[in-house]
């Protein structure tokens, strides 16, 4: 997949650690976005998106926050919070189109393919993700229409709770 992506962007990506703590708000989804190595600052992330099959509309606002610790203990007094995403991030960009290659804890890997609105009518926009998915081999049965944090939680809500379900085939 990754030659693929090459191809189209010609770049070789920029690889982050990321963890997005998701809280619990009224309205659309709120996280925390810590990138490492730098822990310094974060993002504070609100977006409302579709979570319909295929291509969604999302919009969103990001804000820089430079204390990223106290902030997050400040909106934990109020918001609880509902989960937390780890993921290895490479991230390549050509034009308006962000491809994300996602090595995600506990989830396996994933591509979200990005592309900024800039004006034109949403029949262009469709049409390049058509031809993305086709060059990038990527059939509507492998389309995921939930988001990070829901896959977790249905991941999660499947799972035995015990550390190490090896030892009860032995």
């Amino acid at each position: 997949m990754e030659t693929v992506v090459f191809n189209f962007t010609e770049q070789i990506g920029q690889i982050t650690h990321e963890e997005d703590v998701y809280f619990d708000v009224p309205q659309g989804q709120l996280k925390l976005r810590y990138t490492r190595p730098n822990r310094q600052h974060a993002e504070l992330i609100a977006y409302e998106q579709t979570n319909e099959f295929g291509p969604n509309i999302c919009e969103y606002r990001t804000s820089r926050i430079n204390d990223p610790e106290i902030f997050h203990k400040t909106l934990s007094m109020t918001l609880p919070e509902l989960g937390v995403i780890r993921r290895k991030r490479r991230t390549y960009a050509k034009d308006h189109v962000v491809i994300n290659l996602d090595e995600m804890e506990n989830l396996g890997l994933f591509i979200d393919i990005i592309i900024a609105a800039d004006g034109s009518n949403d029949t262009k926009q469709i049409e390049l993700v058509n031809k993305l998915k086709k060059d990038f081999g990527i059939d509507d049965c492998n389309l995921v229409s939930l988001s990070y944090l829901d896959l977790l939680r249905k991941h999660k809500s499947f799972d035995s709770g015990l550390d190490d379900e090896s030892d009860l085939f032995e």
